[in-house]
């Protein structure tokens, strides 16, 4: 059975976005890139001791050159000395207001990038996050409870106690034949999205679960990007296999 549903990626102020509304996407396509160019902004008529409108006069580089770290940009001579300013920082120069002598420089960031893992299309954009529709194969619990929640599915077929489970569980999806509470609590604290399980014991947890007949069904979606509807019983298996995350700081698979 396949099902179409939404996954969601959550946006920094940062980001900017190399998607639209209507965009298809497949694995391997840039969604987002970060890292966007800071600059830095200087009052050098004042540094100078000038009047803004003879900045000009003083300047060594022009609008929109590109100067390295201790470049001098402007001089101003005296009878006994020279008044020098360096940048401190590399980038492009530029004059953000000549009528008040204020220069800035545009200091390049490396930028990173979220690549998409999955095939589907853009629904929705706002400042906050970007919707894509998707699709995939939907199988259905007994029960469950809990808002939607998308992770890395791991598929543990034998029993698994406190000190056989892993410890990198963050934003994963556990499938495990039987859940007892102490497994469940350790897997919250560890991070853990969601549980599936084919024996559940009764959940004073706050983790959306599902329980289903048999957890053999979910061997197919073993490290590939899952939805877990609680509320609605079903568990939704992306075709593709997570294969990229946020670079450096924060995944975003959200």
């Amino acid at each position: 059975m396949h099902k179409k549903a939404h996954l969601t990626l959550k946006l920094s102020p940062n980001d900017a976005l190399a998607v639209k509304i209507g965009d298809a996407v497949k694995p391997g396509d840039v969604l987002v890139t970060f890292g966007k160019p800071v600059i830095h902004e200087y009052n050098l008529a004042k540094y100078l001791e000038i009047e803004p409108a003879q900045l000009s006069k003083y300047l060594l580089v022009t609008d929109g050159s590109q100067v390295i770290l201790n470049q001098p940009i402007a001089r101003k001579k005296g009878l006994m000395n020279k008044h020098t300013v360096k940048v401190p920082v590399a980038g492009e120069f530029f004059v953000v207001d000549a009528n008040a002598g204020i220069v800035g420089i545009k200091e390049k960031k490396a930028s990173s990038e979220i690549v998409s893992w999955f095939s589907g299309t853009v629904s929705e954009i706002n400042p906050e996050k970007i919707i894509f529709e998707v699709l995939g194969q939907a199988i259905i619990g007994t029960s469950g409870k809990g808002e939607p929640v998308s992770g890395t599915l791991l598929y543990f077929p034998d029993l698994v106690d406190v000190f056989s489970m892993p410890t990198n569980l963050q934003d994963r999806v556990l499938v495990l034949r039987e859940a007892v509470a102490e497994v469940v609590a350790k897997a919250d604290a560890l991070g853990v999205s969601a549980i599936i399980s084919q024996k559940l014991d009764q959940p004073p947890f706050k983790l959306p679960y599902v329980v289903v007949s048999d957890i053999e069904v979910l061997k197919i979606g073993h490290e590939k990007t899952s939805i877990v509807y609680g509320r609605e019983k079903q568990i939704l298996i992306i075709e593709e296999k997570l294969e990229s995350v946020k670079n450096d700081t924060h995944k975003n698979a959200r």
